[in-house]
């Protein structure tokens, strides 16, 4: 039996756009400040087309960028959109990259991600991704585009950079995922808020128009294969929504493992971890494991509160628990990312971190981690303290970080080393591994619940696929699933 899940009712941010542009680029006379990163395909003004051409290197990749910086007094509280008229072959994936603090004192770079468009050669499509500046306070962000595909080469027309004022608006949903068994119907969307007759509706670069009941909600059905991004508008206010077909097995196996949890209704559960946890939020594991826990029960709602930060570590983390209240303290910014932890009395306490720690460098030759084994170990031992006496009823859960893609972790140092003189490498066995047992060994000693990770993860027959193609770190949507599922496994033993 499939169920229809109706959404109504969790308060989003939505924006009204303003009329300030950042950026501005028509290309009838040069490639506006555009240029392709080095060893990732090739940009030029192609003055007879009025278009920025840009062609994949041998490996079909394309990645292209401005110039122009966007600082924050530019668009600090408000949501930026960036928008491009393109055609040609290949897939076209719109990326904001930050700059932002980072806990040795350099910088990190989080990346966020549009969904990829298709391109067709002879049609010029609309690309948009709308990136929410009101928790980030970056240093700079530099807008993107990258190009896949064998051979593929895109012409813009076009690329605009806009600001929208961020208002407070009541436009509310259950869920911001939502899944159902791939080649069957069912899965949908409640939309309720303050809004007209109509709502517009943009997914798979389709715009249509929704019509709303009288009390101004509608529904919408869960359409198309794969994972499916809705920016729904009325009034000039957005939501982003997220719908995912997934293979009718593994939406079975995924059900059944959050039937069997026994994680109790009603649970209130904090996420500490890094960006595996902190970006695609609407749509990565803690959203899923919020849909699936709660379709599969009966009882009360199960909450998920995600404190993940881009680039956290685990001394990162201890150290702005330790200092939470100290307003002296060098790293003040990291701690506001904080803010409010403490309002609610959690039952779990989730943490899932270890990528950033045991990163290695090549000046070292891959033997000296971000952060030192001994100091990966004393850090835990004095967080789990301080969790204890901060939520004193809550059980501590472990999780172990989950391997790379090797191989391409690799292939990025190589083309890195090319023009750097050092780069840092994700997914060295010997330290995950490590990191790994200094895990279970604290379980063990603290009372702690060990999920593991690493080890499914490591032996996963096709390891290449849970991660995204750019950086072989970050999860893609398969990743995410098969973290969701192993958490819930893993649940049915708490």
């Amino acid at each position: 039996m499939i169920r229809k899940f109706l959404i109504p009712l969790a308060v989003f941010a939505a924006s009204m756009l303003s009329a300030e542009t950042l950026i501005d680029s028509k290309f009838d006379r040069n490639a506006a400040n555009w240029y392709a990163l080095r060893n990732f395909g090739t940009l030029r003004h192609d003055a007879d087309n009025a278009a920025l051409h840009i062609t994949v290197n041998s490996a079909g990749e394309c990645r292209i960028a401005n110039w122009k910086r966007i600082t924050p007094d530019m668009c600090a509280g408000k949501v930026i959109k960036l928008t491009a008229q393109v055609r040609g072959s290949g897939e076209i994936t719109p990326v904001f990259v930050m700059t932002v603090n980072s806990a040795s004192g350099g910088r990190s770079y989080p990346r966020f991600a549009g969904t990829p468009v298709r391109l067709q050669s002879d049609t010029f499509t609309t690309v948009e991704f709308l990136l929410d500046l009101a928790s980030h306070t970056p240093l700079a962000i530099e807008p993107r585009f990258e190009l896949k595909g064998t051979n593929a080469e895109a012409y813009f027309s076009s690329v605009k950079c806009e600001t929208a004022v961020i208002k407070t608006v009541k436009l509310e949903s259950d869920f911001s995922y939502i899944a159902f068994p791939a080649g069957q119907s069912g899965a949908s969307f409640r939309i309720a808020g303050e809004v007209s007759s109509s709502l517009q509706l943009f997914y798979n670069n389709q715009n249509r128009e929704i019509a709303t009941d009288a009390d101004g909600s509608a529904v919408i059905p869960a359409a198309g294969d794969g994972l499916i991004r809705y920016t729904v508008a009325g009034n000039g206010k957005s939501i982003q929504l997220f719908s995912e077909a997934v293979a009718p097995a593994e939406f079975a196996a995924l059900m059944q493992a959050a039937g069997n949890s026994k994680l109790p209704q009603g649970s209130k559960v904090l996420v500490l971890g890094d960006s595996l946890s902190d970006f695609e939020r609407g749509r990565n594991y803690v959203d899923q494991l919020t849909f699936y826990l709660n379709s599969a029960g009966n009882g009360e709602k199960i909450t998920f509160y995600n404190f993940g930060i881009g680039g956290d570590d685990i001394r990162r983390v201890t150290r702005r628990f330790i200092h939470h209240f100290d307003p002296k303290t060098p790293d003040e910014y990291f701690q506001k990312r904080y803010q409010g932890i403490d309002s609610v009395k959690y039952d779990y306490v989730m943490i899932f971190l270890g990528q950033n720690d045991t990163k290695a460098s090549s000046q070292s030759n891959y033997r000296t981690t971000f952060v030192a084994p001994a100091e990966q170990l004393s850090s835990y031992r004095r967080l789990l303290p301080e969790l204890k006496r901060r939520f004193p009823e809550a059980k501590i859960i472990l999780i172990s970080p989950i391997h790379t893609d090797s191989a391409r972790q690799n292939a990025i140092a190589e083309v890195i080393l090319q023009r750097r003189d050092n780069v840092w490498k994700f997914g060295v066995e010997e330290h995950m591994e490590r990191y790994d047992a200094m895990l279970k060994n604290l379980a063990g000693e603290s009372g702690a619940f060990y999920i593991d990770l690493y080890t499914p993860s490591k032996n996963h027959p096709s390891r290449s696929t849970l991660f995204q193609s750019a950086d072989g770190v970050h999860l893609s949507p398969a990743g995410e699933r098969f973290v969701t599922l192993q958490i819930l496994l893993a649940l049915q033993h708490i």
